[in-house]
């Protein structure tokens, strides 16, 4: 029996290679695939004609100068497969996307949700935008190979509880059980900043290490190293939203200690570094929007030093315990970093030593983390993705 399960195991991941070695690239050959994926041609032929009898993957006549058998190629139809990501980053926000799976984004648009107090009337609502959106994008739900969530919390992945979220109502939620209530397919979490990563490496392969500070509700980190994203045993692995670096005589709103880093730097935080701007979750995105033009204003000069040393103090630990190639910094943060980074990127080489653009860490400031965060949810779906689930 072990056995059977061993063939069956090796039968998938070899599926799954040749889907990879085709999934962005076109007109590719049934023997470049098996030179890519280390698998003899017959193996290679054998699967391919299986995929193409289950549509998910085509096959095009290749043109060619010489005489002779006319060669195929073979074609990945990722349009007509898709995943639905749900982002749950901000209180009173929903992001809503689905994408093909290469990573295309069919339909996005944010949902004010200020009006619903429960994780089940959010699953709700996005139940209904996804009835609403199958005649439109064509994503039948037959067609949906899953479901993911992006949460600004650690996501427990042995009880599957949201710990330290950003958003109250979350708080110790089974949010995977309380999705799966509505819909009839995989479902799978992770938070912000994990999900980035995913989506860097798999936007740029060689990358082997990186780090991804994602600010906006909550401050998260996702670590790849070596190419894989760090987890730990439970999921908290790289959580640096309660390093006690900031201001001991700022009470933490979510934990009972004095000086986490998160009550200085996520949104909330920082708006109430101006007095006239006190910060409230109803109404923080319009707060927020009001606190950017202030710093990029004159008169926020001395906020915009101060959190920017705060910031690379940060990061200054990030870069010297994981020895990143890139760090990224990616959510609300991107709309101020202009004003910071001068501040920033001083601090930071005054704290790494061996910190130089030529032979260290590069910065990069992520624009679209949405987008990011969108593609992060459609890698760990396509990653899960099973396209003979049924035992064939």
């Amino acid at each position: 029996m072990q056995h059977a399960y061993d063939v069956r195991d090796i039968r998938s991941n070899n599926v799954k290679d040749i889907i990879s070695a085709v999934r962005f690239t076109d007109n590719i050959t049934r023997r470049e695939v098996a030179e890519i994926c280390g698998l003899s041609f017959p193996t290679v032929a054998n699967l391919t004609n299986e995929l193409i009898k289950a549509n998910i993957l085509s096959e095009t006549d290749l043109v060619v100068s010489r005489v002779g058998r006319t060669p195929k190629g073979l074609v990945f139809n990722y349009d007509r497969l898709f995943s639905v990501c749900l982002d749950l980053q901000l209180h009173g926000n929903l992001g809503f996307a689905i994408l093909d799976l290469r990573n295309n984004v069919v339909f996005e648009q944010d949902y004010d949700i200020s009006h619903l107090t429960s994780l089940d009337g959010i699953m709700g609502f996005a139940n209904a935008i996804l009835d609403q959106q199958e005649a439109i994008s064509g994503a039948a739900r037959e067609s949906i190979c899953g479901l993911g969530l992006s949460v600004s919390a650690i996501y427990d992945t042995v009880t599957h509880k949201l710990v330290n979220s950003s958003i109250a109502m979350f708080e110790n939620q089974d949010i995977k059980e309380i999705t799966s209530r509505y819909f009839d397919f995989p479902v799978y979490v992770d938070n912000e900043s994990n999900l980035c990563a995913l989506a860097v490496r798999s936007a740029k392969p060689d990358l082997k290490d990186a780090v991804y500070l994602h600010i906006s509700e909550g401050v998260g980190v996702g670590v790849m190293a070596e190419g894989h994203l760090l987890r730990g045993k439970n999921g908290y692995a790289a959580e640096i939203a309660h390093i006690p670096i900031g201001d001991p005589k700022i009470k933490c709103p979510t934990c009972p200690a004095y000086g986490c880093v998160e009550s200085e730097l996520n949104i909330a935080g920082l708006i109430k570094s101006l007095p006239d701007l006190d910060c409230s979750e109803a109404a923080s995105l319009q707060k927020w929007r009001k606190f950017v033009d202030h710093l990029h204003g004159s008169k926020g000069v001395t906020i915009a030093k101060d959190k920017g040393i705060l910031l690379a103090k940060l990061a200054s630990i990030l870069v010297n315990l994981f020895d990143p190639e890139v760090l990224y910094l990616g959510g609300h943060i991107s709309d101020i970093y202009a004003a910071l980074e001068p501040y920033f990127l001083e601090e930071l080489a005054s704290r790494c030593p061996w910190w130089t653009v030529e032979k260290g860490v590069s910065v990069i400031c992520d624009d679209d983390s949405a987008r990011t965060r969108y593609t992060g949810i459609g890698e760990t779906i396509y990653a899960r993705w099973n396209p003979f689930s049924d035992g064939t």
